[in-house]
């Protein structure tokens, strides 16, 4: 079996499991996996669920997929140069889809990230929004209780209130 490195979801799995996720990789069903692992097939379903066999699927593909790069671009290469053999170019087609197994992953988790980023956001422009209102609220409440006294003064009273306020902002 392949050995991937040093605690790896992958190395941890069982014998089974690490041949599902390479059959998997192979673009196998999972009747023709069930049977050459010897489980049921809704086990293969379960274990496709699991949050370990999914990164273990990921550093497999990791690793599969540096192996097999630079086989890909030398092919690439000798069809460019020699002509279209359509059975490699195929092959190499699969290769390349396969990884957007990755890609797709990586696009999945950072879609993720900006929606948590994106949440947070619009939380916090609510939560300022509302300190915003209750300011204004606070405001309108201090200039309701100042107009109130003042009706209460006398005009005696105001006119000194204007004499000091035009002496201070002298």
């Amino acid at each position: 079996m392949v050995k991937l490195g040093k605690n790896t979801e992958f190395d941890k799995l069982s014998w089974q499991r690490q041949k599902a996720v390479i059959q998997l990789f192979q673009g196998k069903t999972l009747k023709e996996i069930s049977q050459d692992v010897g489980v049921h097939l809704n086990t293969i379903e379960n274990w496709k669920k699991d949050e370990k066999f999914q990164k273990a699927r990921t550093e497999y593909s990791v690793y599969a997929f540096s192996h097999l790069l630079p086989k890909v671009v030398s092919n690439l290469n000798r069809i460019l140069n020699e002509g279209e053999d359509k059975n490699v170019l195929k092959a190499i087609q699969i290769i390349l889809s396969n990884s957007d197994l990755l890609n797709s992953q990586s696009s999945q988790k950072l879609l993720k990230a900006r929606i948590r980023k994106e949440t947070a956001e619009a939380a916090k422009a609510e939560a300022e929004a509302e300190v915003a209102k209750a300011q204004v609220e606070q405001m309108h409440t201090v200039a309701d209780k100042t107009r109130a006294k003042m009706d209460k003064l006398s005009l005696d009273e105001l006119r000194n209130l204007a004499k000091m306020a035009g002496e201070e902002s002298d």
